[in-house]
Parts: C-alpha cells; structure tokens; sequence
C-alpha cells in the first residue's frame, strides 16, 4: 500500500512539476492598448497546423490560433483567429464573435513596408509576427528590416477582404 501511494505521490509531484511551467509559457502578450474608449490585451494561448504546403519554392503554413482577449469593456473571452505564414501571401483572418455569419475578415498584410501599417491591421500584423516567427509584443515598425532580411517584398499589398468562411477550406 506504502509503495503504491509514493507511485501515486510521485506521479502526482511530476506531473504537476512538468505541466506549471508548460501552462505559464503558453499564455503570451501579442498586443496591449487602448482604442475609442477601450483598453485590452491579447494573449496567445497556441496554434494549431492546418495546412502546409511548397508553394513558389516556400514553405507556408496556416494556423488556427487560440486566444485570450482582456478587455475592460468586454471582460475575458477566448477567439480562434487563422495565420497564413507565407512570404508571398501573409494574412491574418478573424470573425466577430457572437455573429453568426458565414464571413471572415482577412487582412493581408506587408510585414516589410511600414507604410502599410495602419490602424486597422496593426493587431494583425503583431499576431502574425508572433505565431509565424516567435516575435512577441514587439514594435512591428522596427521588425520591417527583419521583414526584408526573411524575404518579404516591400511592394507586397496590404488590404482587408472578407471572404466566405469556406475560403480556410481551400488549403
């Protein structure tokens, strides 16, 4: 009986050992700010590979990422947003929560011309740093050298589309 309940002790001490430090390291800050009235933080929970193909010689890959959203205005809420990593066609797609449309919000960005960093896709572009180069809570205006050194064009566009939801299924 002794032997069993030091198993179950020890067990109990490893997991617990192994799994603190993991969980700490999962929840990261993308982006944290105020906006019309409303502070928040986006937290990144983890991502989940989609899709991945050698299109144009390069390796891309999409996401579906896990959020935490804290807002003084809405309180805590978990979100699923999608990053395409790709140095042709990089994008960041979202819906509204609560909404039961059939539509998503993609913003294509230009990770390398800061010019095309607006208001609108600020957020984006911060997630996208974070899940497709490991790059958190960083200023996405200085990241723009980086941007050009990995590849990235600074001609690419960048614009919000929105498409049906079946789009993601294309990949």
């Amino acid at each position: 009986m002794k032997l069993k309940n030091s198993i179950f002790y020890l067990s109990a001490l490893f997991a617990i050992g192994v799994t603190l430090p993991a969980l700490g390291q999962q929840r990261r800050l993308v982006t944290a700010g105020c906006r019309q009235g409303s502070c928040s933080e986006e937290y990144y929970l983890g991502k989940r590979l989609i899709h991945s193909n050698n299109l144009g010689g390069q390796n891309n890959k999409l996401f579906e990422i896990d959020l935490e959203i804290v807002s003084d205005f809405d309180g805590t809420n978990h979100r699923k947003q999608w990053a395409y990593c790709s140095i042709e066609e990089p994008f960041v797609a979202f819906d509204f929560p609560n909404q039961e449309d059939e539509f998503l919000y993609f913003h294509y960005l230009s990770p390398a011309n800061t010019l095309n960093i607006g208001g609108y896709n600020q957020g984006s572009l911060s997630l996208y740093w974070a899940v497709c180069h490991d790059q958190f809570d960083q200023d996405i205006y200085q990241l723009a050298t980086l941007a050009r050194q990995l590849g990235y064009s600074e001609h690419q566009s960048s614009y919000q589309a929105i498409l049906p939801k079946s789009f993601l299924r294309l990949f």
